[in-house]
């Protein structure tokens, strides 16, 4: 009998008078003798439980209450129950796919839209978005005449499954899911105990988010065991796996589970392999080795080079000889290909923080791992990306380090004291970033090989053409001389930012709904600018888009092209009026950047000094309010200087 039938009649029925079959039906939108039928059913339940129901040809019907306590407490519990149960679509959704999830019965349509009192239609929504949602996992829902519905696909995918949809997402609203992470939460002691002793016997060692996440595997392993549901591998994966470093831990630790939580050994070898490859596939550690070390095999090498070849044309960045960033992608693609060939990709937590604080080194990485969705015929999560961005962010921060220092011409006329003090600042304040200081005076420039020299310190004009970028400056050095000195000989090459952005591409109160609207206004509007050839510029944006969103936290997005399709590098910004859909977040400031095809110039620089403005939430906030080009160029330059002002 549904409980909210109950409820609902408990509710109009009175005490004190009788109430016809016809008002009640009336008032819940169904016939006079559906409510007959649905009395006589509820009949013998309200009696067991304190309370009687009179029912009066002609007349009607009404609530005789004989024990008052016990009644009381059934409708209290009655209505507890009805309270658990979901109200909106998102809650019904994650409802339903916990159902689905946790039977291995048939379950009637009919029966779930009247468990949840839902329309027939309702529950069609809501079963579109569980079938949508299992799609992820390679599972799917198999509709049966008059059976109903069933999950169809492996227990490794139904597991993969539960874990990232209850366990691994807090922000999800639902009652389920709550309860279910409140289960973690009081098995996460004992597990953790179980998980440090067989790390300590084997020498093995894993992060807080690695064991936040076994804990998870250990408690789906439990609930799946004691409701009988076998996992089987084949007995060449069985072989395969088993050779696996985590091997060894994964029988310890299984054998200390099975024994703490009281369960038979049915299953127990295909469990131990299971996990085995969850603890290898968190692992970014060597798999397999031989009598040699560590094996990276020459098909990993390959797709490691192809990855950085893809980075260099892209964003004109060479790693090719950065043999510990080689190193990490090679061990991380180990381990990944494990997640790959079983689906068992785990959850980033840092991930909105990567995105946030290092947008260049995910972006760089987008490109990177496009090259191994095209080797693995895949697509790899934002969560993955993320790892990637973590081994690229850390190699651009050692290449900024690794200055390649200069030599450096001084020419001055004012004296030797005047020349003096000048290489002095250079050597006090630059002398990790300078290799050679020479002088000379003006009128012996035609003499000079310029081509020793990467920069030129001038006192006063020159008046000459030469063939290397020239800083004058004053004789007498000045905090500004030093903040531009500082600019000019740390960067490869001499770039302001001031040089990619231009007012004709900057707008302002644009009223657009959607992201395609947004990208096609600014492409157009570059294209009439710029009266030239733009390629495939609006196209492949949408492809960058496609791959994996630009948005950003703070209302910013920062659309760009897969490819170089212009003859320049530079950024069109344009500020909405008010913010948009993106995809997932909403988005009013958008830095749509493109770079030149054949570019040679590295733009290292350039790159730091626009993560920085996008990462700083109080100059965002300013330039949104301020809607003024100039305005965004002090920001841009104070940032490009080193400024605290």
């Amino acid at each position: 009998m549904n409980n909210q039938r109950i409820l609902s009649i408990l509710n109009i029925l009175n005490e004190n008078k009788y109430i016809s079959s016809e008002k009640v039906a009336n008032i819940l939108n169904l016939s006079s003798k559906t409510i007959l039928n649905e009395v006589k059913k509820i009949k013998p339940i309200i009696e067991m439980n304190g309370a009687i129901i009179i029912s009066k040809t002609s007349i009607g019907l009404k609530l005789k209450i004989v024990d008052r306590k016990l009644f009381e407490n059934f409708y209290n519990t009655l209505n507890d129950s009805l309270n658990k149960l979901p109200r909106n679509s998102e809650e019904r959704t994650y409802y339903l796919l916990y159902l689905f999830l946790e039977s291995n019965i048939w379950i009637k349509a009919d029966d779930l839209a009247s468990e949840l009192f839902i329309s027939r239609s309702t529950l069609s929504q809501n079963l579109k978005n569980v079938r949508s949602i299992l799609q992820k996992y390679n599972l799917f829902l198999e509709s049966k005449p008059n059976f109903g519905l069933k999950i169809r696909g492996k227990e490794l995918d139904i597991r993969s499954c539960i874990e990232k949809e209850y366990y691994l997402d807090d922000s999800k609203q639902s009652n389920i899911v709550s309860l279910l992470q409140k289960e973690i939460f009081e098995e996460k002691e004992k597990l953790e105990f179980l998980i440090d002793n067989a790390f300590q016997k084997f020498g093995f060692s894993g992060n807080y988010d690695q064991k936040s996440s076994l804990i998870i595997n250990l408690k789906t392993i439990i609930d799946r065991v004691k409701k009988g549901v076998i996992i089987k591998f084949s007995d060449e994966e069985s072989e395969e796996i088993s050779y696996f470093s985590t091997y060894k831990i994964a029988n310890e630790l299984l054998n200390n589970i099975y024994q703490e939580y009281d369960i038979p050994n049915n299953n127990f070898n295909n469990e131990c392999i299971y996990l085995t490859l969850t603890l290898a596939s968190k692992s970014r550690i060597e798999i397999k080795k031989d009598s040699n070390g560590l094996i990276v095999n020459n098909e990993i090498k390959d797709l490691v080079k192809r990855m950085l070849f893809a980075v260099n044309e892209s964003y004109h960045l060479n790693f090719i000889k950065d043999l510990d960033l080689k190193l990490m992608l090679s061990l991380h693609i180990l381990s990944l290909e494990l997640r790959i060939k079983y689906n068992m990709f785990f959850k980033n937590p840092l991930i909105e923080d990567i995105k946030r604080k290092f947008p260049y080194s995910f972006n760089i990485s987008v490109v990177a791992v496009n090259e191994v969705n095209r080797h693995y015929k895949t697509k790899i999560t934002e969560d993955e990306i993320g790892y990637f961005a973590l081994y690229f962010n850390l190699a651009l921060t050692k290449k900024r380090r690794n200055i390649e220092k200069r030599n450096v011409l001084i020419v001055d006329s004012s004296g030797r004291g005047s020349e003096a003090l000048l290489s002095f600042h250079l050597k006090d304040n630059f002398n990790k970033h300078i290799n050679i200081i020479d002088s000379y005076e003006p009128n012996q420039l035609s003499k000079i090989d310029f081509l020793k020299y990467d920069y030129v310190v001038t006192t006063q004009p020159i008046y000459m053409d030469i063939p290397i970028p020239v800083l004058e400056v004053s004789a007498l050095i000045r905090e500004a001389d030093l903040k531009e000195l500082n600019h000019f000989l740390t960067i490869d090459e001499y770039f302001l930012i001031e040089d990619f952005f231009d007012k004709n591409l900057f707008f302002t109160d644009i009223e657009l709904n959607y992201k395609e609207e947004v990208i096609s206004f600014m492409v157009n509007k570059i294209k009439e600018y710029k009266n030239e050839e733009i390629g495939e510029l609006y196209q492949s944006i949408l492809l960058r888009e496609s791959q994996t969103t630009t948005e950003l936290d703070y209302l910013i997005a920062i659309p760009h092209p897969v490819e170089a399709q212009t003859n320049d590098t530079f950024v069109s910004v344009c500020i909405l009026k008010t913010p948009i859909l993106w995809k997932e977040k909403y988005v009013q400031l958008i830095f749509l950047t493109s770079l030149e095809k054949n570019l040679e110039a590295n733009l290292d620089t350039f790159y730091i000094v626009i993560s920085r403005l996008l990462t700083n939430k109080e100059y965002v906030t300013q330039i949104i309010k301020e809607k003024k080009f100039d305005f965004m160029m002090y920001l841009l330059k104070k940032i490009e200087r080193g400024s605290n002002d």
